[in-house]
Formats: structure tokens, C-alpha cells, sequence
């Protein structure tokens, strides 16, 4: 079943977010609520909220800075909205 047209607010609110992103708790509360449309305004406003998040690696990411962690999620949400 095709999620087209579900915005990233359904994203966040559904079972699949919740189960693949559990390791960043925090940071999934301060998204709860938000609405991007685009990968630029999802990365704007993490590098305004979370600067040092964004530029730095982090062990709880297996790595990964958070601008390469917000990419993975933006790629995810647009595999769940297609219902892959």
C-alpha cells in the first residue's frame, strides 16, 4: 500500500519511525510535531537547533555526523511514503 501524500508528520507519528529510529530519542521528541517538505528545510533546521549534532560524529550515529544521520532519515521517509 502506497503512503504517497502522507507528510513527514505521519512519518514521524507511525510504528516504522518509531521502531528505526529509536536510538536517537532525544532528538526524535524535538522533531515530534514538525512538518518538512524538503531535505533542505530538515537539515536547516537541525544545523540551527543541533549545530554541534549536525557537524560531529557521534558513537550513539555508529559514526555518523548528523547531517549524514538527517540524510539517512530523510531517505527512509521517502521509502516509507512510496511503501516500500
Amino acid at each position: 500500500m502506497s503512503r504517497r501524500g502522507r507528510d513527514f508528520r505521519a512519518y514521524l507519528a507511525s510504528s516504522h519511525f518509531a521502531q528505526n529510529w529509536r536510538v536517537f530519542p532525544e532528538f526524535a521528541v524535538c522533531i515530534r510535531g514538525k512538518n518538512f517538505k524538503t531535505l533542505a528545510e530538515f537539515r536547516r533546521w537541525a544545523r540551527e537547533t543541533f549545530p554541534t549534532f549536525y557537524r560531529e560524529q557521534h558513537f550513539f550515529a555508529m559514526g555518523r555526523t548528523g547531517k549524514e544521520t538527517i540524510d539517512l532519515m530523510w531517505g527512509d521517509f521517502l521509502q516509507w511514503q512510496a511503501g516500500a
